[in-house]
């Protein structure tokens, strides 16, 4: 293990049919709850096939469907239909990881919102009204979380912080 911030770190992997599949975006969105998964479990497991191809690039980083990948990787199944996206930048690749997933995972309103400042963070230029149709969220609510990061951002500025010393 290194202590060194600037290491790189090693997405788990997953390999099936000796392909080995990388999955650097399997941290994105807070994981299946266990009923979720034992019902996808269970579903691959009924069928012995997975249906829903899982979205990989050229390199074999997973996009979409780790889930589904680990599960038929633990059950033995051979053949995973995979769709092949190519030439995505990085950027492009966890903005299609999110899309696909964010629609299909029961969140909190506080993980909504978690994520949706994650997501400012990234694409601060984006209209609220933008990061609304991708998210799902209303656009009053993604005002309301780039309204805080930017109280956030103020109050941390060193002009904030030598106004806060002398009160």
């Amino acid at each position: 293990m290194s202590l060194d911030p600037q290491a790189t770190h090693e997405p788990p992997t997953v390999v099936v049919e000796g392909v080995i599949y990388r999955l650097p975006f399997v941290d994105l969105l807070p994981p299946l709850g266990d009923t979720e998964l034992e019902a996808l479990r269970a579903d691959i497991a009924e069928r012995q096939a997975v249906i829903v191809p899982i979205v990989i690039d050229e390199a074999r980083n997973v996009i979409d469907g780790a889930n589904r990948l680990r599960i038929a990787a633990g059950l033995g199944i051979r053949k995973v239909p995979v769709e092949i996206r190519v030439g995505l930048s990085d950027a492009d690749k966890q903005q299609l990881a999110e899309d696909l997933n964010l629609h299909r995972r029961h969140l909190t309103r506080e993980q909504m919102r978690l994520f949706v400042e994650r997501r400012l963070v990234r694409k601060p230029e984006q209209s609220d009204r933008q990061d609304r149709r991708r998210t799902g969220v209303d656009h009053k609510t993604v005002a309301a979380v780039r309204r805080a990061q930017a109280r956030q951002l103020a109050g941390n500025s060193p002009v904030a912080q030598s106004r806060r010393r002398r009160w």
